[in-house]
């Protein structure tokens, strides 16, 4: 959800709050599944450059990213 201290690195959020404020205002349809998609992505690149390197959360972006294209291609 992204409203947890637990669901933050280096203070920054990584849930469904982050991406829906970060998605651009006044889109609808196809436009909004774009620009959450978009959010969700940048999202997540923040939270894996914020988090601990001993974490090696890296190795899950691609899965993650590819995931959030299939929301688009869908």
């Amino acid at each position: 959800e992204g409203v947890l201290a637990t669901e933050r690195y280096a203070g920054q959020g990584w849930g469904l709050l982050q991406v829906l404020e970060g998605m651009k205002e006044e889109t609808t349809g196809r436009e909004a599944v774009k620009s959450f998609a978009e959010s969700a992505k940048m999202v997540l690149r923040n939270r894996v450059r914020n988090s601990p390197p001993a974490r090696n959360e890296a190795r899950w972006l691609p899965g993650w990213l590819k995931r959030i294209d299939s929301y688009v291609e869908g």
